[in-house]
């Protein structure tokens, strides 16, 4: 299951980024969780919600066959 998640935020990243999924402490952040935006924030001098927002609008539209349950971005911009 971790390797799927990771292909799909791979796929929805601008460039080659050093990121990583992790399983959430609590069942109420979900199952998993990516700082990955909050990484290209400072270079892309934007905010990390808003990248978490884009990237959440890429994995949802390639996620054809409804691999996630939900996902959505939480401030200052984790991806869950």
């Amino acid at each position: 299951m971790l390797t799927r998640i990771t292909e799909y935020v791979q796929n929805a990243l601008p460039s080659a980024i050093s990121f990583t999924i992790e399983k959430t402490p609590d069942i109420k952040f979900g199952h998993f969780a990516t700082n990955v935006a909050m990484k290209l924030a400072g270079p892309q001098r934007r905010s990390p919600l808003e990248i978490a927002e884009e990237i959440i609008k890429k994995i949802t539209a390639a996620d054809t066959d409804m691999f996630f349950e939900k996902i959505e971005a939480v401030k200052p911009g984790f991806i869950n």
